[in-house]
């Protein structure tokens, strides 16, 4: 039972790291180059 609950974690944990990634991937896209 309890490693059905690790299991779980770390699928949501690697779903929340994707969306961050794809967050500041559309953030960086969003803003001009030239400002850095």
């Amino acid at each position: 039972m309890a490693n059905l609950k690790k299991k779980k974690l770390i699928s949501n944990l690697a779903l929340l790291f994707v969306l961050l990634l794809l967050f500041s991937i559309e953030l960086a896209a969003s803003q001009p180059k030239r400002k850095s």
